[in-house]
């Protein structure tokens, strides 16, 4: 049975289902949400150390990031059900465009700079505070001609038959109003420096959690009414004013004799230190999100919504390093000077407990990467495509997971420039090679080169590390859980014929049974984990 409203297209039951436990969902979150805040809210005693600082601050966000991933998740899922494929793919190519590319370029690196800057000269924080707000302000300014030129380049290049598809009146309308929550973004952005500046992290990370809970209500009323993309654009932007003003109120509750007026910095210095983290950012964008503008370019947007699911499971992935990284960063620091040889066993030792996992999780989603997909997007138009940009995609993660700690290794060596030259190679890298291959071979294409990327991502990092006197035996902490995955992939593989929920439980148990006996999880791991369950424990009772 079905279900029409408005001018919505026809909807099954069990999506209409969904609606129902995601708003109960929400409306008991917002009320868990709101009883927690009247309890944290309390001061903080003043016998609290610098390490349950440092637990709370990592843990608890680490906590609400993952509700929200949650939140972002199942609204998918709703979203798929309700919107035809087209649809979806132009909203997801919007979202991209303004999020990924403009919001970073109206950022310009003041969030991290702004943050740096607080801490390292606190009398000056005000100023810093002001000046970072207004320039972003400008930026959000500058920022809505050169959509303008975007859209009118995108479209010519369609109307030319260079590339395949442009941007109708509606999709461009989803662009302008997504452009409009630079704005409100811009005074988000401004608080969130201030208060991680402050070691307010938890404050953000729940001003976050609200605005997420909000924001998707609001999309949620504009999809179930069947105002389509429009509507859930207007509902973003909600979200965002939202954002602003829980923000605002923020700062007025923990910090209100700061002044959102009065004298500011020199915009030019703050400018000149804040473009090489807008570089780096930009080289990251275009590094993992640029073929989805060639997909949707050559291909269409069904396609793009189609590779879009695969991205979606994902996300999952990279919540799992930041707590990895908190936990071991401060060794590598204390390590950095004159104790190599103990950096590199903390590095070799984080690092196995990273590719252990990454492999794991890799083997398993290829293995059930059928009902992984087909229960975010049920719908046959998604497939089999986007089973196969999944069990291409995901085999990024040992590469992502093993840059991801390197680049923090070379931080603390105090090489930050070397990563900067690291991206712009691996971004030009990668967008010739999707210039060369999209056009023809689609999404198969582009997973594969994200892939390749990472691993060409690695050798200038590789080269710094040789430089710094850090060792490293990659092909002895690679050789466990690549085997491992073989092997359990292999019976995974042949199990499927029978069950594939089989084939991913007995796919887990060997991998897991393959590292322990040739032994890959060691004593160094077990302490690691330990390290951060230890961090973690004591603050879930806040």
């Amino acid at each position: 049975m079905a279900i029409r409203l408005l001018s919505q297209p026809t909807v099954s039951v069990n999506g209409w289902i969904l609606v129902g436990l995601f708003s109960l969902g929400l409306i008991g979150l917002l009320g868990l949400t709101l009883a927690a805040i009247r309890r944290w809210s309390k001061p903080r005693q003043a016998t609290e150390d610098h390490l349950s600082t440092i637990g709370r601050n990592a843990s608890i966000p680490f906590a609400l990031q993952l509700t929200s991933r949650m939140i972002d998740l199942v609204f998918a899922m709703i979203l798929y059900r309700f919107l035809a494929i087209e649809t979806v793919g132009a909203y997801d190519f919007a979202a991209i465009i303004v999020v990924s590319y403009f919001g970073t370029i109206a950022d310009w690196g003041l969030t991290v700079l702004a943050t740096h800057e607080i801490v390292r000269q606190p009398s000056q924080a005000p100023q810093t505070f002001r000046t970072t707000l207004w320039l972003r302000l400008r930026f959000a300014v500058l920022a809505l001609p050169i959509a303008v030129v975007f859209v009118l380049i995108y479209n010519g290049l369609a109307e030319a038959k260079i590339t395949a598809v442009g941007l109708t009146r509606e999709q461009i309308t989803v662009v302008a109003i997504l452009m409009l929550t630079l704005f409100p973004a811009a005074i988000s952005a401004s608080v969130t420096a201030w208060l991680q500046g402050h070691e307010r992290l938890v404050a953000a990370a729940v001003v976050n959690l609200l605005t997420n809970i909000g924001s998707a209500a609001f999309r949620l009323i504009a999809l179930v009414l069947g105002f389509g993309i429009i509507g859930i654009a207007s509902g973003a932007l909600a979200g965002a004013v939202l954002s602003a003003v829980l923000f605002w109120l923020a700062m007025r509750r923990f910090f209100p004799d700061v002044a959102w007026r009065g004298p500011t910095l020199p915009a030019k210095p703050l400018l000149k230190e804040g473009y090489p983290l807008l570089l780096n950012s930009l080289l990251m964008t275009i590094f993992f999100r640029f073929d989805t503008i060639l997909l949707s370019a050559f291909h269409g947007f069904v396609v793009t919504a189609t590779y879009g699911v695969a991205y979606k499971l994902i996300n999952f992935t990279q919540i799992v390093p930041p707590i990895v990284v908190n936990a071991i960063f401060p060794t590598l620091i204390r390590r950095s000077g004159d104790d190599r040889a103990g950096m590199s066993r903390a590095y070799a030792g984080t690092l196995r407990m990273l590719l252990n996992l990454a492999f794991g999780i890799a083997v398993i989603a290829t293995i059930v990467a059928v009902p992984l997909t087909t229960w975010l997007a049920d719908k046959p138009e998604y497939l089999p495509g986007s089973v196969y940009a999944l069990m291409i995609t995901i085999w990024y993660l040992p590469g992502s997971y093993l840059n991801g700690l390197t680049q923090y290794v070379i931080i603390a060596l105090g090489k930050k420039q070397a990563i900067t030259k690291a991206f712009g190679l691996t971004a030009m890298v990668n967008l010739g090679l999707n210039i060369w291959l999209i056009p023809q071979y689609s999404y198969f294409a582009a997973a594969t080169i994200t892939i390749i990327s990472e691993l060409v991502l690695f050798v200038p990092l590789w080269l710094v590390l040789r430089r710094e006197k850090i060792t490293l035996n990659l092909a002895g902490l690679l050789w466990r859980p690549v085997l491992s995955a073989l092997v359990a992939g292999g019976v995974g593989w042949l199990l499927l014929a029978i069950n594939v929920y089989l084939a991913g439980v007995v796919t887990a148990l060997i991998y897991a049974a393959g590292l322990w006996f040739s032994g890959s999880i060691g004593q160094t791991e077990r302490e690691l984990a330990a390290r951060m369950l230890k961090k973690l424990r004591p603050q879930a009772s806040n």
